[in-house]
C-alpha cells in the first residue's frame, strides 16, 4: 500500500495535550493513505497510555516506545529514517491542528507547485504556566506567496513546524551535523531547500502552538547562551553543506546571534568573554543593516563602559 504521508509525532510529557493533539490528526479529511508515527520519548506522566489507546483504536498509527529518554533531537530523526511517505507532515505532542482539511490542501498545492519542496500555513501561538504574552498569529500580515532559501536563512522563524509539510525526497539523506543543533526544523527546512526549491505558503490558520515551560521548544533564559553558540555553530556547518553558495545570508544569520549573545555575556557581566564574540562579528560586519549595526555598536559601547568602571 503506496502512502502519500507521514506524520511524524514528537511526544514527552503531554499528557494534559495529548489528546487534543492526537485527535487533530486522526481527524484530518484526506483521501489518501496516510501513516502516524508517534515517538514516545519515555516520559514521566501517562502519555505512553494515551499513545497506546488510540495506537489500538487506528490502525495506521505506529507508536515508537523509547525504553529510555534519548532526547528530542534523535526522537525526530529517527522518526524521519521510519517515514514512508511521499510528504512529511510535523506536529509536537503539546500542538494540535484547527482544520480538519489542512494535509489534503497542503497535498494539493504541493502537487501543483512542483517548484516547492516546503508547504506551510498561519499558526496561532498562545502561552500558558504563568507565562506572559498575549495570544498571536506566528506569520506576519502581508507575508509573500513563495519563499527561498535566502528567505529562509536570513529570517529564520517563519514556518512553525505544526505548519509544515515537506517532500519526503528532500530530506530523505540527512547530515550528522544534524543530530547536534539545538533544534530540527530551522536546519530540516534549510536542507530541504537547498536544491533551488522553494516555500509556498498558505494564507490561513490551521495549527495552534501552545508555549508553556513544559514544552519542548520553550528556552528558558539560563540556556539561552549555550542555544545561541549552537545556532552559529550550525549556520557556519551549513554554509559548509551547502557549498559556500549561500555565505552571505549565512554571515547574516550568525551576525544576529553574535550580537544577541554578547547582550546576554554582557548582562551577566561576563566581560573577558565578549571579545572573542566581538571579533567574530567584525569578520561579518559587511554584510549586516544598519539597525543591526547600531544594536551591535550598543552593545560594544556597553562593555566598554562596564569594563571601565569596574577597573576605575
Amino acid at each position: 500500500m503506496e502512502i502519500k504521508l507521514s506524520v511524524v509525532i514528537l511526544v514527552y510529557n503531554h499528557s494534559l495535550y495529548l489528546d487534543e493533539c492526537l485527535t487533530s490528526v486522526v481527524n484530518q479529511n484526506i483521501k489518501h493513505n496516510i501513516e502516524i508515527l508517534i515517538g514516545e520519548d519515555c516520559s514521566d506522566d501517562n502519555s505512553l497510555e494515551i499513545c497506546k489507546r488510540y495506537a489500538s483504536e487506528f490502525p495506521n498509527i505506529e507508536l515508537v516506545e523509547r525504553p529510555v529518554n534519548i532526547g528530542m533531537l534523535p526522537n525526530f530523526y529517527d522518526l524521519l529514517q521510519r517515514a514512508k511517505g511521499e510528504y512529511i507532515a510535523f506536529l509536537e505532542g503539546d500542538d494540535f491542528w484547527m482544520d480538519n482539511n489542512k494535509l489534503s490542501k497542503q497535498i494539493e498545492v504541493l502537487e501543483k507547485n512542483r517548484d516547492c519542496s516546503i508547504c506551510y500555513h498561519n499558526v496561532n501561538m498562545f502561552f500558558e504556566d504563568g507565562l506572559k504574552g498575549k495570544g498571536k498569529l506566528y506569520v506576519k500580515k502581508g507575508h509573500k506567496l513563495k519563499s527561498n532559501i535566502s528567505d529562509v536563512i536570513r529570517k529564520e522563524v517563519f514556518m512553525h513546524t505544526s505548519s509544515l509539510v515537506i517532500r519526503a525526497s528532500e530530506i530523505q539523506e540527512i547530515p550528522e551535523q544534524f543530530y547536534y543543533y539545538s533544534m530540527g526544523d530551522i536546519p530540516v527546512t534549510i536542507w530541504a531547500m537547498r536544491n533551488d526549491m522553494k516555500a509556498i505558503y498558505i494564507d490561513s490558520v490551521m495549527s495552534s502552538y501552545r508555549k508553556n515551560i513544559g514544552g519542548i521548544t520553550f528556552v528558558n533564559n539560563q540556556k539561552r547562551i549555550e542555544t545561541l553558540n549552537n545556532y552559529i555553530r550550525m549556520y557556519s556547518e551549513l554554509d559548509i553543506l551547502t557549498n559556500y553558495f549561500y555565505s552571505k545570508q549565512f554571515n547574516h544569520a550568525k551576525f544576529k546571534k553574535i550580537v544577541e549573545l554578547i547582550g546576554l555575556k554582557i548582562k551577566c557581566r561576563n566581560f573577558n568573554e565578549v571579545v572573542p564574540f566581538v571579533q567574530e562579528a567584525f569578520k561579518n560586519i559587511t554584510f549586516i543593516e544598519l539597525k543591526l549595526i547600531l544594536k551591535f555598536t550598543y552593545y560594544l559601547v556597553l562593555s566598554l563602559f562596564y569594563n571601565v568602571k569596574r577597573h576605575s
